[in-house]
């Protein structure tokens, strides 16, 4: 017969396996959760079959980590504002050539209205004749270029969205425009966590 505290322990045992596993499903942690139907975001780069260029969601473990936005593969392609706004930073390497290389290498961040901003790194050289603080921006306007700087292995574009003038980071497929995926989740991995005690399972693993 098992005792209150095996009870107990099973339970959390089997609380912190459905976290994980519904992360490894879809990418988010349960406590993620935003939307508004008054802002009309847009895509940052060119919405048509925008499904087949993303390769990483949010949410999804770089072990040390949680990936905080979303990646789009993407090659020298117009980086677009997802709404109107005003250019509230941006870094280039060449601002200070002689710096280290920054993990977001190229970057741009825009302020939009009810406390949200948006991110995009990784864009190419060169920074556009107006993306610099403070200027404003319109939705859709061009704002950089896909690239390949800092930390990356590819071009692509690491999108980021924040929400409450940026002290809190949302799954950026809350916000924008839906896109049709037919394709149905694979788990890759499990993690299962007992108290500090984790225990990762592996795709060929016996469960």
């Amino acid at each position: 017969m098992n005792t209150d505290r095996e009870k107990i322990s099973m339970n959390k045992l089997k609380n912190s396996a459905i976290v994980f596993l519904s992360i490894c499903l879809i990418g988010i942690p349960f406590t993620v959760g935003y939307s508004d139907k008054e802002i009309n975001f847009i895509w940052p780069i060119k919405s048509e079959k925008v499904s087949s260029k993303l390769s990483s969601l949010f949410g999804e473990s770089r072990l040390d980590h949680f990936h905080n936005g979303v990646d789009l593969v993407s090659i020298n392609e117009e980086v677009k504002s997802i709404a109107d706004g005003k250019i509230v930073f941006s870094r280039y390497s060449e601002d200070s050539p002689f710096d280290g290389e920054y993990g977001t290498g190229n970057c741009v961040w825009v302020s939009h209205s009810k406390g949200i901003l948006s991110a995009y790194y990784h864009l190419k050289e060169t920074r556009m004749d107006f993306s610099k603080s403070n200027d404003s921006v319109k939705q859709g306007e061009k704002i950089g270029y896909t690239g390949n700087t800092g930390h990356s292995s590819g071009s692509h574009l690491h999108f980021v969205i924040a929400a409450e003038n940026g002290n809190k980071l949302i799954n950026p497929l809350l916000i924008l425009p839906v896109i049709e995926d037919n394709l149905a989740p694979e788990i890759g991995g499990l993690t299962l966590s007992v108290g500090e005690n984790y225990t990762n399972i592996n795709d060929g693993d016996n469960i």
